[in-house]
């Protein structure tokens, strides 16, 4: 993989946090909850309701509160 690409893909792992955009949606707590749980989660949703930066809020947060991300991919 092009470590440019990688690294423009992936901000949160040169020490950038990434700002979402948009609220704080209730569906943060859950998502964020399930991180500890070695299960996969799938999101899902019609187009442009969110999905992204709900992910984006997931990132930011995990990064912020220090939880553990994968060194290698």
């Amino acid at each position: 993989m092009d470590t440019a690409i990688f690294t423009a893909k992936n901000p949160w792992r040169s020490g950038v946090i990434p700002q979402p955009p948009g609220i704080r949606r209730s569906l943060l707590d859950p998502v964020l909850a399930s991180l500890e749980n070695p299960a996969v989660d799938v999101v899902l949703g019609a187009r442009a309701t969110g999905k992204t930066t709900l992910l984006l809020h997931v990132i930011r947060e995990a990064v912020v509160t220090g939880l553990a991300l994968p060194e290698d991919i």
